[in-house]
């Protein structure tokens, strides 16, 4: 067959048919599949020339294993793959407008990186093709989610596997920090169509299955050491609020594929664990979660230290030293003055020099409602009184606005604190309740 001009059915059906045994047979090929992507990387606004050239890459990975042919032949193709600051073929709008057989195909690149050229990636050209990964793992295509997971599971379990897991588990953290759970109606139309958001969007589930395809492989990898930490990364993801509302306890069956105990981890790694779950984050709602959870399966170890720390987070005595002006300071936004007696004093000073002499026909007391008058209409006009400030006075200014910004600062520290202890307390009240709840629908059965 005669090689001409290689289009992305060409290129397809040699990805197809060349096998490892006919794989030398393909060298002639080198040429043509270089030129490929490096007219996709000219011009990387065009979604079906990066395809192609995410084909030409993946035979390229392969033939650059043979023996007859030489490492310089390939120098720029690997500079144009592997620039993590111009990437080529994972950017989140490539990877968003390609179709299932691209998809599989960015998989296929992303696979014979990690497998054959893992030499190549340094931490930073690892994480972009980490990040494709993941993108494949949450196709809302189930047929191209299949294949990345039988592709993922098939990666962690050969050598390495524990450091691939750990930076695809990082990006899908990323992912999963950021996802919102949504409601249907505004997911679909009222004809039952994906709206433009539920096109994009990210099913709870389907989060659920790529933290389980990440994890499920941890037991096999015959050190112990290696799952546990797996297990440490895990402890807050697995309790987000949209893997909750996949799958509420999700995290002991995590260790349970892992091979490791639950509760022998709680209480082996306790100093560990409490860092994490007592960060000072009163948003984190899968930090709420998580310590909630873990009390629950570790109420003898675990429990008590929480219920100590939120104790002692009550119990701080700068709590009381707190005085109004603190407070209402702390309300204030950066940059303004809460105390602003120095510019009151200076608009005095410039009232007291613009008042003319008193006489009969003119007294001071008149002048001063004249004054104020003026000053009222504008200030229903919005207009601002510029008030000219001396040397000393913008001294004064600014000499109080650092200080209120230190009263601010340690204010709105203890205020981070105190709402995570509150934040803890309001999880052990629900879970209470919930048992509570419980235990009443137990005994009305019975």
């Amino acid at each position: 067959m005669t090689w001409t001009c290689p289009s992305h059915s060409l290129i397809n059906s040699a990805l197809c048919d060349i096998t490892r045994d006919t794989l030398a047979q393909a060298a002639d090929l080198v040429p043509l599949l270089l030129q490929t992507v490096e007219k996709a990387a000219a011009q990387s606004s065009q979604t079906a020339l990066l395809a192609e050239g995410t084909t030409a890459s993946v035979l390229l990975c392969r033939l650059s294993l043979l023996d007859s042919q030489p490492e310089t032949k390939f120098a720029n193709f690997w500079k144009l793959i592997l620039d993590e600051k111009n990437p080529l073929f994972t950017t989140e709008k490539f990877l968003s407008q390609a179709n299932d057989e691209t998809l599989c195909t960015v998989l296929q690149l992303c696979e014979r990186l990690f497998l054959d050229h893992a030499h190549r990636l340094s931490n930073s050209k690892s994480n972009m093709y980490h990040s494709a990964t993941v993108a494949v793992l949450l196709s809302r295509s189930w047929r191209v989610r299949k294949r990345a997971q039988q592709t993922v599971k098939k990666l962690l379990s050969s050598l390495g596997g524990s450091s691939l897991a750990h930076g695809l588990l990082g990006e899908l953290r990323a992912v999963i920090n950021k996802h919102k759970v949504l409601p249907p109606d505004v997911l679909l139309s009222e004809s039952g169509e994906l709206t433009e958001l539920g096109r994009s969007y990210v099913p709870p589930r389907v989060l659920l299955d790529a933290l389980c395809t990440i994890c499920c492989s941890a037991g096999q990898w015959g050190d112990p050491n290696e799952a546990q930490n797996l297990a440490m990364e895990t402890v807050i993801i697995s309790h987000h609020p949209s893997i909750v509302e996949a799958r509420p306890g999700l995290w002991p069956v995590l260790l349970s594929s892992m091979n490791v105990k639950t509760e022998e981890f709680i209480e082996r790694n306790l100093e560990a664990l409490l860092p994490h779950l007592l960060e000072v984050n009163a948003d984190n709602q899968a930090v709420k979660n998580a310590v909630g959870a873990l009390s629950d399966l570790s109420p003898n170890k675990l429990l008590p230290r929480v219920i100590g720390h939120v104790i002692e987070g009550f119990s701080r005595p700068a709590l009381l030293q707190v005085t109004r002006d603190e407070y209402n300071i702390m309300l204030t936004p950066a940059g303004e003055l809460y105390d602003k007696s120095i510019i009151q004093s200076a608009k005095q000073e410039v009232k007291s020099k613009n008042i003319k002499r008193e006489n009969k026909a003119y007294s001071f007391k008149d002048q001063i409602i004249e004054m104020e008058i003026e000053e009222e209409i504008r200030k229903k006009k919005g207009i601002k009184d510029e008030v000219q400030l001396t040397a000393k006075q913008k001294e004064m200014v600014q000499a109080q606005l650092e200080k209120e910004a230190s009263i601010r600062k340690r204010l709105q520290e203890m205020d981070a604190e105190l709402q995570s202890v509150v934040g803890l307390l309001e999880q052990f009240s629900k879970r209470i309740l919930l048992r509570s709840h419980r235990s009443c629908q137990v005994s009305c059965r019975s």
